[in-house]
């Protein structure tokens, strides 16, 4: 057997007996105030920083004020692969769905956002979406080259719906920039938050009746033809 051959199952075995040690030791390990740590459930993960396949994690530790976000391991020697090595990084959930977080004290007693209390009015259900599609591509408008896909696209109601549009962090300009986004179809119609947000203003303050919106949606939710769009 090859030297190299030796040293990967080396490293092989020694993460199984980790592993093996994880799953059954009987000291328990301290319950940080701010986790919430799931024994009966196995979480599948891999490396935030080349994607391969870890263990999984026997023991998933979630966020006490949200308990649907993941709180990952840091690993400070790579997670094995030789684009990792020596390089910092963490153990996250496979599914690209579940939200995690770094396992800060500062992080983990963030509250988890407030949905604003609009969405359930304004919002089309995500079960009755009709024929509307099921993934929308958004641009950044700035350096026009990044593209995200949102795989589970918000819609306002009414017969004529309009895409919400997401403001992801644009992985081309820098991390810390946000926006404006816009669809990568250019007849795709879409319309902001912040004007939905002004809309329930005027609804809160009796400007204008709930029931109205919802009767006739369109008269209230809509756009023109510069590619704004308007209350």
């Amino acid at each position: 057997m090859d030297i190299k051959d030796v040293g990967a199952w080396g490293l092989a075995l020694a993460t199984i007996g980790r592993y093996i040690r994880r799953c059954y030791k009987t000291n328990p390990e301290p319950i940080d105030e701010n986790l919430l740590v799931r024994r009966n459930e196995v979480m599948a993960l891999r490396c935030s920083r080349c994607g391969s396949r870890l263990l999984d994690d026997a023991r998933p530790r979630f966020q006490a004020l949200d308990t649907r976000v993941y709180v990952a391991r840091r690993f400070r020697k790579g997670c094995g692969s030789p684009i990792c090595k020596g390089v910092v990084h963490f153990a996250i959930p496979y599914d690209p769905a579940i939200r995690w977080r770094q396992s800060s004290t500062k992080r983990l007693q963030t509250q988890p956002p407030v949905v604003p209390e609009w969405r359930k009015h304004l919002f089309r259900n995500w079960d009755n979406i009709g024929g509307l599609p099921v993934s929308v591509d958004i641009i950044h408008t700035v350096c026009k080259e990044s593209i995200h896909k949102d795989t589970k696209p918000r819609w306002t109601i009414g017969s004529k719906p309009l895409y919400v549009i997401r403001v992801p962090i644009c992985k081309v300009c820098n991390n810390l920039r946000r926006g404006p986004w816009k669809p990568a179809d250019s007849n795709r119609a879409y319309i902001c938050v912040p004007k939905l947000s002004v809309l329930w203003a005027k609804v809160k303050k009796g400007k204008i009746l709930l029931k109205d919106v919802i009767k006739c949606p369109q008269a209230y939710i809509s756009e023109d033809g510069q590619g704004k769009r308007r209350l």
